[in-house]
């Protein structure tokens, strides 16, 4: 599920469910100093590590 980087989390979210993959782990990464601790659809997708059949994804804030 590698295809789902650069998408906007919303979107990653609704492809996910029509392939069939659960979001198992959604972690949020940040410029130093600036701590973020909630998302939104509008994060975009920096990485998917897929477990069976569960994505954990790593989002950041976009500009």
């Amino acid at each position: 599920m590698n295809r789902l980087i650069g998408y906007t989390l919303g979107d990653a979210f609704k492809l996910a469910r029509e392939e069939g993959f659960e979001i198992g782990e959604i972690t949020i990464t940040s410029p130093p100093k600036m701590e973020i601790l909630e998302y939104d659809d509008s994060f975009r997708v920096l990485r998917v590590n897929t477990s069976e059949n569960k994505l954990n994804i790593l989002v950041c804030k976009p500009l």
